[in-house]
C-alpha cells in the first residue's frame, strides 16, 4: 500500500478530496482516509479533531490498513 500525500500526488488536491468523499461545499471536511493502489477508497472519516486525537487516529489507520491487507491476501489466495 502506498501513502498518498495531497501536495505530491499526481491527483490534484480538490480531485482527491472529491474522490475520497470529504468535500463540503467549497471547502473540505477535516479528516483522513486510505486509498489503495487502484484508487479505491478503502477507509475514510471526517474528524475535525484528528490531530488532537492522534493516538486514536493512528490506531484507526493501523486497524483499517491491517483489515485491508488481510482482505487482499485472502482474495489473492482464493484466485483460481
Amino acid at each position: 500500500m502506498k501513502v498518498c500525500i495531497c501536495h505530491s500526488s499526481p491527483i490534484r488536491t480538490l480531485e482527491l478530496i472529491v474522490h475520497i468523499g470529504l468535500k463540503n461545499g467549497d471547502v473540505a471536511f477535516r479528516g483522513y482516509g486510505i486509498i489503495d493502489q487502484e484508487g479505491k477508497v478503502v477507509f475514510k472519516t471526517a474528524n475535525r479533531h484528528w490531530v488532537e486525537q492522534l493516538d486514536k487516529t493512528v490506531k484507526r489507520l493501523r486497524k483499517n490498513t491491517t483489515n485491508y491487507r488481510n482482505k487482499e491476501s485472502k482474495q489473492v489466495r482464493h484466485k483460481p
